[in-house]
């Protein structure tokens, strides 16, 4: 919640105020439940106009096909394609060409509708390659994509070894 914080002032500092300065504690008090909300207004959308309770998904985005995280043959690899552009760079950047033209798949709402044919498509693609030669591939096409580490990947992280 330290995120949704930080977009703010505390409620007890003047605009000029610099947080620290001057103080040698602070006190915030921040709903948890208040930072929540904020990020799951999509959802909370998706109910207010459909009435439906939404279910439980995983790392799946409730309207965007595919994304999410697919086991690759050495890992695990997240895929983000959000629109009909990234669709067709992604089949170009697979070569699956006329996979990106085929009615089924051409648009979001199509590809919703046969969202559990193209995830099983999209896992057996991906199961295919070691996800450095996923990120590669995608990242080369400019779609958005990234490996999923393990902890023991994520503390020998360059980023992370660089703290």
């Amino acid at each position: 919640m330290g995120r949704q914080k930080s977009r703010d002032k505390s409620p007890n500092e003047s605009p000029n105020e610099s947080p620290g300065k001057g103080h040698s504690q602070r006190h915030i008090d921040i709903s948890l439940h208040d930072g929540l909300l904020s990020t799951l207004t999509y959802m909370a959308t998706l109910y207010d106009m459909t009435e439906r309770t939404p279910q439980r998904s995983g790392s799946r985005h409730p309207s965007v096909v595919p994304y999410g995280t697919f086991r690759s043959s050495d890992g695990w690899l997240a895929l983000a394609i959000f629109t009909t552009s990234f669709w067709r760079k992604f089949c170009n950047a697979v070569g699956w060409q006329a996979l990106g033209e085929d009615a089924r798949f051409a648009c979001t709402r199509e590809r919703m509708h046969n969202r559990i044919e193209l995830e099983t498509m999209v896992e057996e693609l991906i199961a295919s390659r070691t996800t450095a030669e996923w990120t590669a591939i995608l990242t080369e096409a400019k779609l958005q994509n990234e490996a999923v580490l393990d902890y023991m990947q994520f503390l020998r992280h360059p980023h992370i070894q660089a703290i």
